[in-house]
């Protein structure tokens, strides 16, 4: 019985014309020229998006000098590290595929 019901609360389809959009009621709905005021409600919010992100990047954590100089040392080390790694295996490789192929 509780399934039955539960299937028949899914299958309604939505009252008014905006039912579909869960927030804001669809802009073609409410005027006749959509696309028009929704390029201007987009355009309109531009200042508001900038604030926005203006806002978040004064939250970011951002790193000292001395930290990133430090980061990018290690990576260069690391790197270095592995190149000479892989180039060792590149030489000994190719040195034992000569001998086998002599």
């Amino acid at each position: 019985m509780y399934r039955t019901r539960r299937v028949a609360q899914l299958a309604r389809a939505p009252v008014s014309k905006t039912g579909g959009c869960r927030f804001d009621p669809c802009l073609a709905c409410v005027s006749g020229n959509g696309i028009a005021v929704s390029m201007f409600k987009k355009i309109k919010n531009i200042p508001r998006f900038f604030k926005e992100v203006k806002e978040e990047l004064k939250k970011v954590n951002w790193s000292t000098r001395r930290e990133l100089v430090g980061a990018a040392i290690l990576v260069i080390v690391v790197m270095t590290i592995f190149t000479c790694y892989i180039a060792a295996i590149d030489l000994g490789l190719s040195r034992a595929i000569q001998i086998l192929l002599r």
